[in-house]
């Protein structure tokens, strides 16, 4: 095959693709906008607050009121 007819493939390949992939974002954002789809994007009263939040991913509450650096620093994984 010329080369050029393989670069000329490929690009048409790339474009069908581009256009798959666009057709699919339009449809997950009509869902999204819509409220039907399984992404939701509403702060509602059904959300968890970041301190119930923490407690299920670390086991452990924060507490704004805590002032003891060994005890909040030893948790600490990675510098966050």
């Amino acid at each position: 095959m010329d080369k050029d007819v393989i670069i000329a493939v490929v690009l048409a390949a790339l474009i069908l693709v581009s256009l798959f992939q666009t057709i699919q974002l339009v449809g997950v954002s009509n869902r999204i906008a819509s409220g039907t789809g399984t992404a939701s994007l509403s702060s509602g009263s059904g959300g968890e607050t970041i301190e119930e939040m923490n407690e299920r991913m670390h086991g452990s509450s924060s507490s704004s009121g805590s002032t003891g650096s060994s005890s909040s620093g030893s948790a600490m994984v990675g510098g966050c």
